[in-house]
């Protein structure tokens, strides 16, 4: 029994945002793209800590819903919760690619 991440590998959804002629590589990089964005405006905008990330909480409930699919699902119908995996994996890496710029500039500013 294969774990969501390592079936992702396997058929090569993660190997996707390096081929520019498939066409998941947009909407891969759309969602890095989209989830950083969301991210940095919480960051930036947000009063309250907790506030901050929600966004990023609620990604890995996807992540946790996208594994409970795809444990319990079997055949082709896998492959919709891969997808809401992956979708929810890019988002979550734009996020997180947010949080390191985010401390990169408060740091620098700081001094």
């Amino acid at each position: 029994m294969n774990i969501a991440l390592r079936e992702l590998w396997q058929i090569g959804f993660l190997h996707v945002l390096f081929y520019p002629s498939h066409f998941l590589f947009y909407i891969g990089w759309a969602a890095v793209v989209l989830g950083g964005l969301i991210q940095w405006l919480l960051l930036k905008k947000a009063k309250c800590t907790g506030t901050k990330w929600v966004f990023a909480g609620l990604l890995l409930f996807g992540l946790l819903a996208g594994e409970t699919g795809y444990q319990t699902i079997i055949g082709w119908d896998q492959l919709l919760p891969l997808f809401g995996y992956w979708i929810c994996l890019m988002l979550l890496l734009g996020s997180g690619a947010a949080w390191v710029l985010h401390r990169f500039f408060q740091k620098t500013h700081s001094i």
